[in-house]
């Protein structure tokens, strides 16, 4: 499960999200990332709803950098009273640990 910190707005007429995430591992390790919807990787245009940044992590991941260009692909409405939608965020994640 990802923890994330994230902030909402708007940039003109897009929505725009920026945000600070650690992803624990079952070990207790963490990695830990920022993303911002903005940093579009154009040379990747079907990612483009954002790019995680790796910014580091703990135990075996401790000196682990890299990016993870997203999508967002909304997915039908779920089922039940509440209103409550769902998205696929499919990454492409490149990254390294330099010890």
């Amino acid at each position: 499960m990802v923890h994330l910190q994230a902030q909402d707005g708007l940039e003109g007429l897009r929505n725009i999200s920026t945000a600070l995430a650690f992803w624990p591992m079952p070990d207790g390790d963490k990695t830990f990332s920022t993303f911002d919807t903005r940093d579009l990787d154009k040379s990747q245009p079907e990612m483009d709803c954002g790019t995680h940044v790796i910014t580091g992590g703990t135990g075996k991941y401790a000196g682990i950098t890299g990016n993870e260009p997203f999508d967002c692909v909304t997915m039908p409405n779920l089922a039940g009273a509440g209103g409550y939608t769902a998205m696929d965020i499919p990454h492409n994640t490149s990254w390294e640990i330099k010890k």
